[in-house]
C-alpha cells in the first residue's frame, strides 16, 4: 500500500510539483541542513522529479495521438474529396 505522502504527491499538477521541486533544490543548495533533513528532501525531490517526468511523457503521448488522429482525419478527407469529383 502506497504511503499517504506518495499518494498526495501524485495529486499535484505538473506546475505544483515543479514548484516544490525548485524549492527543494534551493533548500538543498543552501547547505543549512542536517544530513537527515537533506536526505529526506533529496528523496522527496526524486519522487517529484519522477512524477514530473511521467506527466511530461504522458502529455507527449497524448499529443502524438492527437497528431496521428488529425493526420488520419485529414487523409480520409483528401481520399473522400478525390472520389467526390
Amino acid at each position: 500500500m502506497p504511503k499517504s505522502k506518495d499518494k498526495k504527491s501524485f495529486e499535484l499538477s505538473f506546475e505544483e510539483a515543479y514548484e516544490k521541486l525548485e524549492t527543494i533544490a534551493e533548500t538543498l543548495e543552501s547547505g543549512n541542513l542536517t544530513l537527515e533533513e537533506a536526505t529526506n528532501l533529496y528523496e522527496n525531490g526524486i519522487t517529484l522529479a519522477k512524477m514530473c517526468g511521467q506527466i511530461l511523457n504522458n502529455t507527449e503521448l497524448k499529443i502524438q495521438k492527437l497528431r496521428f488522429s488529425f493526420s488520419k482525419d485529414t487523409d480520409e478527407e483528401n481520399v473522400s474529396e478525390e472520389y467526390d469529383d
